[in-house]
């Protein structure tokens, strides 16, 4: 990342000769000689720093500017990747609805407004719509209009699944994802049947897992086949990808 920031010249450290000083020390010597010097050397020592203190004092300044700086943008940039947000009432029960209802962690199933209505008998429609559409915006799920008697349509979105499954369901995507990329680089199985055997979980909590762990796959090496059971049937390893594998553990342990 580049901005004008980034351009500004590096903050030396104050330098410990300064002709000013040179200058200081012939009138504080002065000032000795005369009677009561020692209340004017007082004077000079406390009213007139010299131009070490004066560059020190900028140079701290310019530390703690520069510090802060820096901090306010690491916290946007934290902010930007990052983003925390807090829902609750009709829109954290409807994450939670959603979260269990889903039978297999694919984000396949498509949910119509009626079915989305039933799960809140007591809660008025409008509050629920304003829930949906909450959740679309955070990104946790999408809705498509449409035109006729049904509205719309939505479906779960891969990160509802990574945000929301460790508050939900008791298990956090990302952790599941670097314990089955170990399983893949200890055995080197590549097919989701045998891996999701090997875990013995449901396949409502691999299939999340899986999709992370496709993420550091080479796109071409995924297998396409069209099926109703996992994100993927199998897919290819490369030394490259086991390399980035590697590097997703080190970074969920580092957390």
């Amino acid at each position: 990342m580049t901005d004008d920031g980034d351009k500004k010249k590096p903050i030396l450290a104050p330098s410990k000769d300064h002709p000013g000083d040179r200058l200081r020390a012939v009138a504080t010597g002065i000032a000795g000689l005369a009677p009561g010097g020692g209340f004017v050397t007082a004077l000079i020592d406390d009213l007139v720093p010299t131009g070490e203190e004066r560059a020190r004092t900028d140079w701290e300044a310019s530390i703690s500017e520069r510090t802060n700086e820096h901090g306010a943008r690491l916290d946007e940039h934290d902010a930007q990747i990052n983003p925390k947000e807090t829902i609750d009432g009709v829109v954290a029960a409807l994450a939670a609805a959603l979260a269990q209802a889903c039978p297999d962690g694919l984000g396949h199933e498509v949910y119509e407004p009626d079915e989305i209505y039933a799960l809140f008998s007591d809660i008025p429609q409008s509050e629920i719509e304003d829930a949906v559409w909450e959740l679309d915006a955070l990104g946790l799920i999408s809705v498509t209009h449409l035109m006729g008697p049904i509205a719309w349509r939505l479906r779960l979105e891969s990160v509802f699944y990574e945000q929301l499954d460790h508050q939900v369901m008791g298990w956090a995507t990302a952790q599941d994802a670097a314990e089955l990329a170990q399983i893949i680089l200890d055995t080197d199985e590549t097919r989701a049947e045998a891996l999701h055997e090997n875990t013995g979980w449901s396949k409502r909590r691999f299939n999340p897992a899986f999709r992370r762990v496709l993420e550091e796959i080479g796109e071409g090496r995924i297998s396409r086949e069209v099926q109703p059971e996992y994100v993927a049937r199998y897919f290819a390893l490369m030394q490259e990808d086991r390399v980035r594998l590697k590097r997703m553990i080190r970074s969920q342990h580092n957390q």
